[in-house]
């Protein structure tokens, strides 16, 4: 995890996407793993700071500098991770509510109301895949034959404003609030199924899926006391 803050920033890019080639998956990692890791980062930088002569006074300052250099790098290449830095600096007591924008540049507007952000994510893939919304509320128990390719990334929990949007669709609009599922260990590590699955969902359109994990990362966060 660690290596993120490490790796020269010209090899930055190609440890993001390696999840897609098999790699470790990043979007699988509890904000917590997130917060450890900054936190830990944290600590040895100010460490290093501190025991060179003349930049002692100002280790706090250069800590929170570099850090942030390194964060911005990471959401550029994956603004899909947003939520799960955002929450790390929270959970790891780095960062408070009013000093999440100066850690990662722009907070998601789906921070303010997760649930309509996840909503709009279902319209954009319905707008995609034609109309096909159904008036009846979802019922995981209705015996119905499903045409989605996606079956197997059924969300176990989904806001109220999903359950108007057809059951040939829910596994497409269900897979962020799926990959938050992991994070959060609500579920387990995903089947060799659901993870290609989840890569043909994320493909399918990338900008959506990137808007909406950080939306169903905020939707799951529970503030710790």
């Amino acid at each position: 995890m660690r290596l993120l803050f490490r790796v020269a920033s010209q090899e930055l890019s190609d440890m993001l996407t390696i999840e897609l080639h098999g790699g470790a998956r990043w979007i699988f990692l509890h904000p917590d793993h997130w917060g450890a890791a900054l936190r830990a980062e944290a600590t040895q930088l100010n460490i290093s700071f501190a025991a060179r002569a003349g930049l002692a006074a100002l280790s706090d300052e250069l800590v929170q500098t570099q850090l942030r250099g390194r964060i911005w790098e990471i959401l550029a290449l994956r603004p899909d991770l947003t939520g799960h830095v955002a929450l790390g600096l929270l959970n790891s007591g780095l960062a408070g509510h009013t000093e999440l924008v100066q850690w990662i540049g722009t907070l998601p507007a789906a921070f303010g109301n997760p649930a309509n952000a996840l909503r709009d994510h279902a319209e954009r893939i319905v707008r995609r895949n034609g109309d096909r919304v159904i008036d009846e509320p979802f019922n995981r128990n209705r015996q119905r034959e499903r045409r989605d390719p996606f079956l197997d990334l059924d969300a176990k929990l989904r806001p109220a404003t999903l359950d108007k949007f057809s059951l040939d669709l829910r596994g497409l609009i269900d897979a962020p609030l799926f990959a938050a599922e992991v994070a959060y260990g609500l579920r387990p590590m995903p089947t060799a199924r659901q993870k290609v699955q989840l890569l043909q969902a994320m493909q399918i359109d990338p900008g959506a899926f990137e808007a909406a994990l950080p939306a169903a990362m905020a939707w799951h966060y529970r503030p710790t006391a």
